[in-house]
């Protein structure tokens, strides 16, 4: 659970993250490193390999998909045919510097440089946040005024709402290098008491994706601050 402090002295929501997952995705058709390899440098690091694998050999690269190795709360992860490779934990923080630290790892002891391979950094997460009101009175009051709302309410011939908020990019595609995909709905367990977040955000820029994962509390915290304001309007 997590209740830190805002800038501006009010206690945060508490919030619980189900996962938070930091990925690189590389450009290279041919894996530039083998798993091997990766494991034995991660063991320098105190991490603990969550992996069999078979001895490599001359003109022969060992690679797979799914956890090569963890410590803690944390996750090294790869995949060696989606050629991506990055770490899964319960903390943007935590996973944040783990990431930082992975990088160096791969460039000290694989030789191998993310930042200059790099398609784009991705960051998913899962969490759950205690409301300070009804997360579903506050969406249907936050957008009660919006006139696509009525047009709908006057096709399906009854009261509508909105239940699910989704936040995208404009003008770009899912599939793309740049992207994000915020969604914030009612928990559907504790739906007068709790707000469910997904996200995911996605670019070129790996300081862009550092910034976002190391500021993504408040930016959450700003955005039910705005929907628990329309209550008090």
């Amino acid at each position: 659970m997590i209740n830190t402090v805002q800038s501006s002295g009010e206690p945060m929501r508490e919030r619980r993250y189900g996962s938070v997952r930091m990925t690189v995705s590389l450009t290279p058709v041919i894996f530039p490193f083998d798993f091997v390899d990766l494991t034995q440098a991660l063991k320098k690091k105190q991490y603990e390999v969550a992996i069999d694998l078979p001895m490599a050999g001359i003109g022969r690269r060992v690679g797979g998909a799914g956890i090569i190795a963890k410590r803690g709360d944390i996750s090294v992860v790869a995949d060696s045919e989606r050629r991506f490779v990055g770490i899964d934990g319960r903390s943007p923080k935590d996973v944040s510097s783990s990431f930082e630290q992975l990088t160096h790892i791969l460039k000290d002891e694989l030789w191998v440089d993310v930042h200059a391979q790099v398609a784009f950094y991705e960051v998913n997460m899962r969490l759950n946040v205690l409301a300070r009101g009804n997360p579903t009175k506050a969406i249907t009051e936050f957008f009660e005024d919006l006139e696509g709302i009525q047009v709908l309410e006057s096709i399906i011939g009854e009261r509508t709402s909105l239940f699910t908020i989704r936040l995208v990019p404009k003008d770009k595609l899912p599939s793309g290098n740049e992207w994000f995909d915020i969604r914030l709905e009612p928990d559907v367990s504790r739906p007068e008491h709790a707000m469910a977040v997904e996200i995911v955000y996605r670019k070129a820029s790996y300081k862009d994706v550092r910034n976002f994962i190391d500021t993504v509390d408040q930016k959450i915290e700003a955005i039910l601050d705005r929907l628990e304001q329309k209550r008090c309007v």
